[in-house]
C-alpha cells in the first residue's frame, strides 16, 4: 500500500523544491500573505504545508496545496520525490546569486525532472524554474543562468523559466499564472 501524499479534496498540488536558501518559503508565504511578508523566515525542516488561493490575471481564484519542501539535500530524496510525482505542478527555486550552486542545483533540477517523467502516462506536470533574488545586485542575469544550467537542453513541452523576486513580488504573478495556464 503507497502512502497517500495530500488530502483529494484539493485539485491542484504545488511543489516547491530548491537548495537551501533559495526563497522557497518566501514564496509560498507572498502567495499566502500577499505583501504583507514576515521579514523573520525561518529555513523549513521537512515539509511546510499551506492552503493558498491564487487569483490570476484573468480575476479567475484558484485553491490549491503548496508543499514547501525544506532544501537540506541529504533529506532531498526521500522528501522530495513523492510530493514531485504525486504533484500538479513543480516550482523548482534558484537563488541566483549563489554562483557557487550552479552545479548542485543542475544535479538535482536533472533529478526533478527524472521524478517528473517517471511515468509514461501522457500526464504533462509543468515545471516551472524560478531563478529568484533577482532584485539583489549581484544576481546572474537570466541569460547566464539559462546557459550555466544548461536549460535550452530540457525538452520537456511544459517547462517554463522566470526570474523573480519572491521578497519584492517582481514577476511572481507572470510565472504563477503559466504555470496555472498549464495546470488548467
Amino acid at each position: 500500500m503507497s502512502p497517500i501524499v495530500f488530502p483529494q479534496e484539493i485539485n491542484n498540488k504545488i511543489v516547491f523544491v530548491g537548495l537551501p536558501k533559495a526563497g522557497k518559503t518566501t514564496l509560498v508565504r507572498r502567495l499566502r500573505h500577499g505583501d504583507e511578508l514576515d521579514p523573520n523566515v525561518t529555513t523549513t525542516v521537512g515539509v511546510a504545508i499551506e492552503l493558498i488561493e491564487y487569483v490570476d490575471s484573468a480575476g479567475v481564484s484558484t485553491q490549491y496545496l503548496a508543499l514547501d519542501c525544506g532544501g537540506q539535500l541529504e533529506f532531498a530524496k526521500a522528501l522530495w520525490q513523492p510530493h514531485v510525482e504525486a504533484s500538479d505542478g513543480v516550482c523548482f527555486l534558484f537563488d541566483s546569486t549563489d554562483t557557487e550552486s550552479v552545479e548542485s542545483a543542475k544535479k538535482w533540477l536533472d533529478e526533478v525532472l527524472s521524478w517528473i517523467d517517471h511515468d509514461s502516462s501522457s500526464r504533462d506536470t509543468p515545471l516551472l524554474f524560478l531563478a529568484n533574488k533577482s532584485d539583489l545586485p549581484n544576481a546572474l542575469d537570466l541569460k547566464e543562468i539559462i546557459t550555466r544550467l544548461q536549460l535550452k537542453k530540457i525538452t520537456k513541452k511544459s517547462f517554463g523559466v522566470y526570474q523573480i523576486s519572491a521578497l519584492k513580488g517582481s514577476q511572481v504573478d507572470e510565472a504563477l499564472d503559466w504555470l496555472f495556464e498549464r495546470i488548467n
